[in-house]
C-alpha cells in the first residue's frame, strides 16, 4: 500500500516535545527528512529521544512544537489511510492464542481476507523461518521466536514504512540473521525503514544511512558510503585496569584528538598519533600498551566521536 509520492515519505521539521513531568526536552529541534525504498538507522544512548521520534511518526502523539509530516500529511492521517508497520521495543503478543490465528486476527484488522490473507501469512511465516510453529501457542515461544512474529504482525499490512523499535534486542545468532536478511529484502521491495538498535554492527551492515541522536539533539547524519569511504583508524589498546581515565591520560587524548571506544581503548585518524598517546601513557603510568591495531573507520568510531565532541561542545559552554 502505498501514499502519494510527491515528496521525502518522512518529514520532521524543527521538532520539539517535552513529557510533562520531565525536566528536559525528550525532541529539541530535530529536523531531518527521509526518501522514499531508504533504510535508515537511529543511533543513540538511552533516552536520546528514540521512541518519542517513532510515535510522532506513527502519529500516537503531536508535536509541541514544529511539524511531522508522512507522505505530506498528518501521520495519523497517513496511518489510518495507509497503514504502517510498527514492532515495538517490548513486544506484548497475546500467549493463549496459535501463531497462525493471531496473524489471522492482524490480517484482518489490516482489511485482508481469503486467499489474499492466507497466501500473505504463509509467505510471511516461511519469510521468518517460523512456518514449522504455526500451530503453537505464542506463549510457548521463545523470545526470538515471538520477535517474529511481532515482525509478521508490522508486514502483515503490506505497508510502505515500517518502524523498528530495537527489533534485534535480545535476539539469538539464527534470529538476527532472519532479521538482517528481512531488513535486506524490505529494501529490495522499495521499502522504506527506519530502525533503532545499540547493535552498530548490524545497523552498519543494513542500513542506508544513520542518524546519530542524543538528548533529544541531532548530532549528524552519515550514509553507509561515507563511511566506508573514510580512511582507517588506529586503536590503542590497554591491558585490563588500564582504563586511560587518568587525568594526564585523558588530557592527553583530548590533545592528539583520540576518541575513547572503551574504557581500554582510544582511537586516532592517524598512526603517529596513536603511537604519540601510548608513549605518553607509558611515560606516565596510566597503563599497559598492549597493542596498537588498524582498523577500518565504522559506524562505532563515528557514534563516540560525535558524542565526545558534543560533550565537550556542553563543557565550553558551561
Amino acid at each position: 500500500m502505498r501514499g502519494p509520492e510527491a515528496r521525502p515519505l518522512v518529514e520532521i521539521e524543527n521538532v520539539r516535545y517535552r513529557y510533562r513531568a520531565a525536566p528536559g526536552w525528550a525532541l529539541d529541534g530535530i529536523s531531518f527528512q527521509i526518501e522514499r525504498g531508504r533504510v535508515l538507522g537511529l543511533v543513540g544512548p538511552n533516552g536520546s529521544g528514540k521512541t518519542t521520534l517513532y510515535r510522532l511518526i506513527l502519529g500516537f502523539m503531536r508535536p509541541q512544537r514544529g511539524r511531522v509530516q508522512v507522505a505530506g500529511t498528518a501521520p495519523a492521517a497517513y496511518r489510518k489511510a495507509w497503514g504502517i508497520g510498527y514492532l515495538p521495543e517490548q513486544v506484548r503478543l497475546p500467549g493463549r492464542v496459535r501463531v497462525r490465528e493471531f496473524a489471522a486476527f492482524v490480517g484482518h484488522l489490516a482489511r485482508l481476507s481469503g486467499s489474499v490473507l492466507s497466501g500473505r501469512v504463509d509467505g510471511l511465516l516461511q519469510t521468518l523461518a517460523i512456518e514449522d510453529e504455526a500451530c503453537s501457542y505464542i506463549g510457548t515461544l521463545s523470545h526470538g521466536y515471538r520477535q517474529r512474529v511481532g515482525l509478521l504482525a508490522a508486514l502483515l499490512g503490506n505497508p510502505e514504512l515500517l518502524l523498528f523499535d530495537e527489533p534485534a534486542n535480545g535476539l539469538d545468532p539464527a534470529s538476527v540473521a532472519v532479521l538482517r536478511s528481512l531488513l535486506r529484502g524490505l529494501k529490495r521491495q522499495d521499502r522504506t525503514v527506519i530502525v533503532s538498535s545499540h547493535n552498530l554492527l548490524e545497523l552498519e551492515r543494513v542500513c542506508d544511512e544513520v542518524c546519530i541522536l542524543r538528548s533529544g539533539e541531532l548530532l549528524g547524519r552519515c550514509s553507509r558510503d561515507e563511511i566506508a569511504g573514510r580512511p582507517d583508524v588506529w586503536v590503542v589498546q590497554l591491558a585490563p585496569g588500564g582504563a586511560a581515565a587518568g587525568n594526564r591520560s585523558v588530557a592527553s587524548c583530548a590533545a592528539l584528538g583520540g576518541v575513547r571506544l572503551a574504557a581500554d581503548e582510544v582511537a586516532f585518524q592517524d598512526e603517529q598519533a596513536a603511537r604519540s598517546y601510548a608513549e605518553r601513557v607509558t611515560v606516565v603510568g596510566d597503563g599497559v600498551v598492549e597493542a596498537i591495531e588498524r582498523r577500518r573507520f565504522d559506524l562505532e568510531y563515528l557514534f563516540h566521536s560525535l558524542l565526545q565532541k558534543e560533550r565537550g561542545g556542553r563543557r565550553a559552554d558551561a
